[in-house]
């Protein structure tokens, strides 16, 4: 990356830094650490449930709330869905959040901020 980009990044982690200590939406932006311990939670959810073994109310919640994706042998989390031909809609964490949002920023031609999140939207759902 170079200079200018590393500068844009800086810019938008700190404000999302001031955004996560200053709000409460915490559940939408996810750490890393958070997100995976998430995945770790509905594998371990959907193996009881498997064996047929009870779930605490946590663990319910994660399948009711979350899916896992593999895409290329990394797995992914994405909203619940009631039947497969819905959309997938993917969580992120916050670390992925610039790359995103800078991509489709390159990917619809420099379009203003509106078209990017309508796009960003169809596809993430913590964005």
């Amino acid at each position: 990356m170079d200079e200018s980009i590393e500068n844009l990044k800086k810019e938008f982690e700190d404000g999302l830094n001031k955004l996560y200590i200053e709000s409460n939406i915490r559940s939408t932006l996810l750490l890393e650490g958070d997100y995976k311990n998430i995945i770790s939670e509905v594998k371990e959810a959907q193996e009881l449930r498997r064996l047929g073994k009870p779930l605490s109310s946590k663990l319910y919640r994660r399948l009711n709330r979350y899916e896992l994706l593999n895409i290329a042998e990394e797995e992914k989390l994405i909203a619940r869905r009631i039947t497969n031909e819905e959309d997938i809609k993917l969580y992120v964490h916050r670390e992925q959040l610039f790359d995103i949002v800078h991509a489709a920023h390159i990917n619809t031609g420099h379009k203003r901020e509106k078209g990017r999140l309508i796009i960003l939207i169809f596809i993430t759902i913590n964005i």
